[in-house]
This record gives structure tokens, sequence and C-alpha cells, in this order.
């Protein structure tokens, strides 16, 4: 947790404590600009000698302000709200936010390093996760109260009936891209119909349940794409989706890992966006119950999420350095982090977090397509409608965060062309980042609340943007070109290449030699040696006498058969079980006793009774190499299944999963390496018994 402090906030004018009223300070807050618009310097004065010592901050008629633009004094929480908080346990109240995410996370950030909850009364203890299902795991116990997450991850807490509150959006209009390996031939995702380009289904990968899977589901059905016959999913993080891993055509991600893996690592292009057929959005929210009893704390989120965006418009460089400073950006490079906070978060107009309500606007009804979709293919247990989508945010909060900074509510999303045709008449025209080639100019005609408050308190808040918006000019390619050079290590040359290959043999070329001599010499010594430890020339003759008598390839296809035959027994009948232990605690209580009776006994042990039972031939000889690879086998899957990450399986439930859901997308995916080292392990001691026979 990060507890360095603004460097700005010694112009902040100290709070009261919390013992006032924040109704009376307010009021006398009203009065004051009031006094100021109609007296003038008069009331000014006087307001000025009733202000708390302290450094000098920016005034306009009487009203003061950050240097960011905030007005001041801060509002504080109510003593009776913090003592209900306190009652709950939620003193210091917990919040979290997502890393790495399109810089949309700086707001998160900034929260946490500026302390702007703390500076309204509020102690607060920051977390961080790394995807939507860990900080749902921690909000439905209630572990974090306040939190940030993509639609899909508060889908998820809607379907599970979690009470919630939704304040802000976040993330409006994030980019999510399908790209391709740097030789691919598909031009589009057109291409994909019919499989006319690569003559086979294309390998899309995707994460599963979350917005890049939603968003290539609905531009394979604007496209007329049938699964199993134009394309195939193959479930993969993000992280890994931007180096490009062999195998996959398409790769179907967000920003910053579109950017970072075609501008950065430069192993993949763009394809195309997914934007034309979905519309993202994220939610700033806290628990129902905050509302219900402590509302002056919602307000108070509000506020602090939008002066959040205020201080990082008015501070951008110290902003994006100080993000800089957390671990997980390392990779990332300043220059990426720069242009992603350039295209949502310095650039938009800080009006594009309104949490609209509207049924018939595009959140609601936008949200409701992701819903639709979820239900019907299984990844939301419970239908979540768009009234749902409506009630869980509510504007109040937003409305009077803006008129406090004379903004007038917008009357559609600022990032929406202005023709926009409505949610659903795909595709949608350019939206979001893709119209901005600079800071969308703010504030436009109309977008002041009234004319009163513009000539005096606004001027105030308008400074900060304005200056941003002529400090902040577009990145071109050369500091990506700078980056991507700086990243790639220098490449040896190639004859230093080529040696190092060769170095490989080395050892295997020197046993080798080392055999023949030891044989050769040893026979005067010890003539049997001849028999004992033939040399690699006497090996490699008889084994061409026996390939010209066609006598090899006869037996090393019976060994195949039944190596082969026995494995894959072992395989089919192990791995299931094993998986079944390995998932079920009572299941393992009852036949681990037996299996680890049996497991004990050599396999060449059982030949005896195996003659009885089946008599000399192949089946007696594939039921002992099928007891040498079984219980490698059967151990290995139940090590997998009993290993995986318990965070991954309570990220998967969170999200809605269930049994059978989370044991095919969670658990069988995360035990496979397991799985195949048992099937090595049992291959290994399968040669060593089949050498009997």
């Amino acid at each position: 947790m990060d507890d360095s402090k603004s460097k700005d906030s010694p112009r902040v004018v100290p709070a009261e404590s919390n013992t006032g009223l924040p109704r009376r300070q307010f009021l006398g807050d009203v009065v004051t600009v009031a006094g100021g618009l109609l007296l003038g310097d008069l009331v000014a004065a006087t307001a000025a000698n009733a202000q708390p010592t302290g450094s000098p901050a920016p005034a306009v008629g009487g009203q003061k302000f950050t240097d960011w633009g905030w007005p001041l004094p801060y509002e504080q929480i109510s003593a009776k709200s913090k003592q209900w908080l306190q009652s709950k346990g939620w003193w210091p109240i917990s919040a979290a936010w997502i890393v790495v995410w399109s810089s949309e996370e700086m707001i998160g950030h900034i929260l946490q390093t500026q302390k702007l909850l703390e500076k309204r009364g509020i102690e607060t203890d920051w977390k961080t996760f790394v995807a939507a299902g860990f900080s749902n795991e921690a909000f439905i116990p209630g572990r974090i109260q306040v939190a940030n997450t993509g639609a899909l991850g508060v889908l998820a807490l809607l379907s599970n009936k979690v009470p919630m509150r939704a304040v802000a959006v976040h993330s409006p209009a994030l980019t999510h891209a399908a790209t391709v390996p740097l030789d691919s031939p598909l031009k589009s995702l057109a291409d994909l119909k019919g499989a006319k380009v690569l003559k086979r289904p294309a390998v899309v990968g995707t994460t599963t349940g979350s917005t890049n899977h939603f968003g290539f589901i609905a531009a394979a059905h604007y496209l007329d794409l049938k699964p199993n016959e134009d394309y195939t999913l193959r479930s993969t993080p993000p992280g890994d989706l931007a180096s490009g891993p062999k195998g996959i055509d398409v790769f179907t991600i967000w920003e910053p890992h579109v950017s970072y893996s075609t501008d950065v690592l430069k192993v993949t292009r763009l394809l195309e966006p997914l934007d034309p057929y979905y519309i993202y959005s994220g939610y700033y929210y806290g628990r129902l119950e905050i509302e219900e009893n402590a509302p002056d704390v919602m307000q108070l989120m509000t506020d602090a999420f939008i002066e959040a965006v205020l201080w990082a418009k008015a501070n951008p460089d110290e902003a994006v350095k100080s993000l800089m400073n957390r671990p997980e950006y390392g990779r990332l490079g300043s220059d990426l982090i720069v242009r992603m906070t350039d295209r949502y978060l310095f650039w938009p107009k800080p009006t594009v977090y309104y949490p609209f309500a509207d049924p018939n606007g595009i959140w609601p009804a936008e949200e409701a397509r992701i819903s639709t979709w979820a239900f019907e293919t299984g990844a939301s247990k419970n239908k979540v409608t768009n009234a749902d989508w409506q009630n869980v945010r509510k504007t109040s909060y937003m409305d009077a965060t803006f008129e406090k900074l004379g903004w007038r509510v917008p009357e559609k999303p600022p990032f929406l062309p202005k023709d926009f045709g409505g949610v659903g008449n795909l595709p949608y025209k350019p939206y979001g980042a893709a119209l901005l080639k600079g800071p969308a100019p703010f504030p436009e005609p109309g977008e002041r609340a009234e004319q009163a408050r513009e000539k005096a308190d606004y001027a105030a808040v308008e400074a900060p943007l304005r200056a941003t918006a002529e400090r902040r000019v577009p990145l071109g390619p050369e500091a990506f070109a700078r980056l991507a050079a700086s990243m790639v290590p220098p490449q040896p040359p190639t004859w230093r290449r080529a040696l190092a290959r060769i170095s490989r043999l080395w050892l295997l070329v020197g046993f080798v030699v080392m055999w023949e001599l030891v044989s050769i010499f040893g026979q005067r010594i010890n003539p049997q040696l001849d028999v004992m430890m033939p040399p690699p020339t006497a090996v490699i003759s008889a084994a061409s006498d026996l390939m010209a008598r066609g006598v090899l390839f006869t037996h090393i296809f019976d060994s195949l058969y039944r190596v082969l035959l026995a494995v894959g027994a072992a395989t089919a009948l192990g791995v299931p079980l094993g998986l079944a232990m390995g998932w079920s605690r009572r299941f393992r209580f009852v036949v681990d006793p037996l299996l680890e009776f049996i497991r004990p006994i050599p396999p060449l042990a059982w030949i005896p009774l195996s003659i009885l039972w089946f008599g000399i031939g192949d089946v007696q000889i594939v039921y002992i190499i099928f007891l040498a690879a079984f219980f490698p086998i059967v151990l290995n899957s139940l090590a997998g299944a009993r290993d995986v990450d318990p965070y991954l399986v309570r990220a998967g439930l969170s999200l809605g999963a269930g049994p059978r859901e989370l044991f095919l997308t969670v658990v069988l995916p995360a035990a496979l390496p397991h799985i195949f080292t048992g099937m090595r392990v049992g291959l290994g001691i399968v040669w060593g018994s089949c050498s009997t026979f």
C-alpha cells in the first residue's frame, strides 16, 4: 500500500473536525458563494477572513479551490456514518482497484496516493487485484466495500444478487481488438467465414467470461460465423494473448495489451477492432448497505472519484511517473502508459463518467445485450435484465458532484458520435478513443450548468483543464520505436548462435566416443565385455543386419503396439480416477486405502498372477505395462486437481460457475501440466517394463 502524500497537499485548506455538521458547513459555503456574486469584494473579504488558516488557494468570488480545481473546504463524513462503519467492522473502509487496465486504473491509483477519501475524513485501506474475479471474491463476503470492475464483473455480482450501488461509469469505451500473427493471411474477421482462407476452423484465443470473449461473440454473430465450423475458442489469459503464442490464429484482447502486443513487442498486427460490435463499460461502486445507512459516504466517494480525474488532468506527468513506480508496470514502459492515459483519461471530457440510467439509453441497453448472451451461454446462472442494470446505478450522487463544479449533465455519453445509430445497430460507428486526436475541448457551449456560476466559481475549475489540454500533445510513433528497441535484447552474431547449437551435441558425441573406446580396449582385459557392452559400431552393424532381414521393424511395431495400448488404457482410466480423487475429498477417502495397498507392488511381481489370469501372450504383457503406467498417471492427476490455485476456484464461483463449468473451465485446464507429467513418467517406466518381454 502506497502511503505517499501529494506535494500539493499544503495548498488544501485543512478540513474541520468530524464533530462539525456538514450541512451547516455546506450552507455556509452557499451563502459565501451567493454573497460573492451579489455583493462582490465586501463579502469576498469577509469570507476570506472566515477561512481556516493555511497556504493560499485559488479563489474566485469568495470560493477557494485546489490547484486542480476542486472547491474547498472538503466536505467531511458525518459522525453518525463513521460510527455505523465502525460498528460493521468497516473502519478503515476497504477499497480496491484493478491494475493494468488501460490506464483507467490511474483513477484508483490517484485516489490511493493522493488520499482523496482520507481528506474527506474516510480512513481507507487500499488493495489491488489483477482481475474482476479476484475483486468479486473479496467484495461478495464484504472484505472490501468499494471497488471497480468491468461490466462482466458487475454482471457476476448482479447474477449472484449481491447488494451494490454504482455511482460512476469506469473505463467507458475501452478499446477491444482482434490481432493476428505477423505472417497471418487473414485480412479481417470476415475471412473466417467458411474457412475460406485458413482452410480449417480458426483457433481464436480469448479470456473466457471476459469482455474480449463477448466482443468476439458479438462480432461472430453479426458476421454469421459458426462455432466449430468457422472458429474454435481457446481460453487464454490476456497477458499470454499479448505475447502471440503459437497455435492460435486470432487473439482477442483489450488495451493496453493490444498496443503492447502490436507496438512494443511487435509480435502481432491489428486485424480489426471489436468496438463496432460492443461498447465496453466498467463501474465504480460500493455496497448497498453503505447507501442505506451512510449515504453521505457514497456522495464523498463520488466527489473523490471526479477529483481524482481533475488531479490527473492537472498533473499528467506526475501521475504517469507515480504509476510507473508500481512494479506491475515496469514491463509496459512509460511511453505505452502515456499513450493509454492520453486516450482514456487525459483526452476525454471529464463528464464521460456519468452513470446514465435511461433504460432506452446506451448503458442499460448495451449491458442487457451482455446479460442475454451470458445467460444463454451459461456464463451467468441467473438472468440479469435491463431493469437490473438500471436499478444498480444512481445518478443523484454524480448530479450533486457536477453541480459543485458547475457542469451540466450531458444528454448522452460524450464519447459517442453525433450520428450514433443506437444500441444494437451494428456495426457501431467509430467512438471513444477512435475519435480523439488530442484533448477534447471542455467546457464547450452548453456544458456549464448556469451563467451565474460560470462567471465566478467555474473559472477556477476550468483553468487546470485548459492548461492540461494545451500541454498534452499526441505522441508520434518514434517513442514506440525507441521503446521497442530498448526492450529487445541485442542478438549475438550468427556464428555464435550456430556454435551454441552445436555445443549442445558435444556431450552426446563425447559419450558415444567414450563408449566405443571403453568397449574396444576393455575386451583386452575381459573378452566377455564384447557381449556385455558391445561398442556402438557393433550395435549399428547389428541394427543394419536386422533391418536388412526385415526383423527390426516387426519388433518395433510389436513393442509400440503394446505400449500405446497399455498407456492409452492407463490414461483413460487413470486420469478420471485421479481427477475425481483430487476434486472430491470424500471419494479420495474411500478409494485411497485400496490404491495405496496395491501401488507399492512392483509391476514385475504381477507376472505370475497375470500368466494365471490371461495366459502367455499380448494380453498378459499389456496388463503388466498397464500397471507400470497406471499409478504415475493417477497420482499426478490427483495432484493436479488437488493443487489448483484456490483463488482461481473462488473467482470462478464468484462469476457464477456451477460445479460442471468450474471443473471443465478451471480445474481441468489447471491440472493438465500434472496430467502430462504423469503420462511422461509412466512412459519412462513402461519402456523399462517392456524390455523384459
